[in-house]
């Protein structure tokens, strides 16, 4: 990501523009405990990495960021993202362009989420541009949020 872009990324909810809809339900989470894992859907550019960045500093904890377009499949999975998932601490896995990665990858997220949320303080958000390229399984154990074009 270039520098400019990360320099002027919203730092807050209240500076996300045009997704006051998300937002507002976003607010009302006060801690990770209380989060549950999130799909955010929409074309490019609409802020859902932004939004994503924002909540982590809402909830006051640390955000990891993994594009899925470029780390696709299972081994990634359950090398990296298991790893992050089980380890202690309080954290937002960030997987973007979810909708990229292989169905057997989503397929062994689908078992981690659901032991997550119930055993650690370690929540993720997958962002598509494409929902229809997340299995049903994900959908189902996420709270979904759709962005509107800007």
């Amino acid at each position: 990501m270039s520098e400019l872009l990360k320099k002027y990324r919203p730092k807050s909810l209240d500076d996300i523009l045009g997704q006051d809809h998300v937002i507002k339900q976003l607010k009302t989470f006060k801690s990770i405990k209380e989060l549950p894992n999130l799909l955010f859907e929409g074309q490019p550019g609409v802020g859902k990495t932004a939004t994503a960045y924002a909540l982590a500093s809402h909830l006051g904890v640390r955000i990891v960021e993994f594009n899925a377009s470029d780390e696709r499949g299972i081994d990634f999975v359950r090398e990296k993202v298991r790893t992050l998932l089980f380890s202690k601490g309080e954290r937002l896995i960030l997987l973007d362009e979810a909708d990229m990665m292989t169905s057997q990858a989503q397929h062994a997220l689908r078992r981690m989420i659901e032991r997550a949320v119930m055993e650690t303080n370690s929540r993720v958000i997958f962002t598509a541009n494409d929902v229809s390229k997340i299995i049903p399984p994900i959908w189902s154990r996420c709270a979904c949020y759709h962005f509107k074009p800007l």
